[in-house]
């Protein structure tokens, strides 16, 4: 099983099948995992408070880890066959179920011209991160404090798809998935993942506010593992 063995490209433009299905373990360079590690860390601990004068900068480590390579990415996506049918086998099935529902002509339209663009030739895969990032001001807005059984209120933006992205990355488009003999091998998660992350003291948070923390959800990613010399460890939620 490759990594990219369930990745498609959707109507809006984002990369959907970020790795396939199933318990899955990728060779990785132990460096690329340690830099990998140590920038989902960075993203996923703490927390920021809403409404904020200053907002924490806590993606940044992890947009820089991620800064330079998907170009690369885009361009092996891109000369995939594999992936250029899957994006247009979903266009097709969107269509279908859209046409069930009676969508609007300009919906159906949307979908028409991105089937064509993918399907003409000199089409390029791209991976626009700024659609990726979560924003902490909307997902704050989603919260009535007043309401909330718990002060204060804690809600987690999800940051699955953007991790997953930055995983595939390291693993690499090419790369195929191996058995490993877990003996004698130190399994950690990915970037803390699956640990607590402590929130802050509700003294410190004013009357009103929204504390907001970033993941990798549990309802999404079952492992996110790493383990030296050098793999990952990546098995999706069914």
């Amino acid at each position: 099983m490759r990594s990219i063995d369930a990745l498609f490209v959707d109507e809006s433009g984002l990369l959907r099948g970020l790795f396939p299905a199933g318990p899955l373990v990728f060779p990785v360079d132990a460096a690329e995992l340690l830099a990998l590690d140590a920038a989902v860390r960075d993203a996923t601990a703490g927390y920021q408070i809403q409404p904020a004068a200053a907002p924490r900068p806590w993606l940044e480590p992890l947009i820089g880890y991620l800064h330079g390579r998907p170009p690369a990415f885009e361009q092996a996506l891109s000369a995939e066959p594999t992936v250029v049918q899957r994006s247009l086998d979903h266009a097709a099935a969107r269509l279908a179920a859209l046409e069930d529902l009676g969508a609007p002509a300009v919906v159906l339209d949307a979908v028409h011209r991105h089937a064509r663009a993918v399907g003409a030739p000199g089409w390029r895969a791209t991976v626009d991160l700024a659609a990726w990032l979560p924003d902490p001001v909307a997902v704050a807005a989603t919260v009535d404090p007043d309401r909330w059984p718990a002060h204060p209120p804690i809600v987690t933006a999800d940051l699955s798809d953007l991790v997953l992205l930055a995983a595939l990355c390291a693993v690499g488009p090419a790369a195929t998935a191996v058995r490993v003999d877990a003996a004698g091998l130190r399994w950690r998660g990915l970037g803390g993942f699956g640990e607590d992350q402590p929130g802050p003291e509700p003294g410190l948070v004013p009357d009103g506010a929204v504390v907001v923390g970033l993941a990798v959800s549990g309802e999404r990613v079952q492992r996110l593992e790493f383990a030296l010399p050098g793999f990952l460890a990546v098995t999706l939620a069914p």
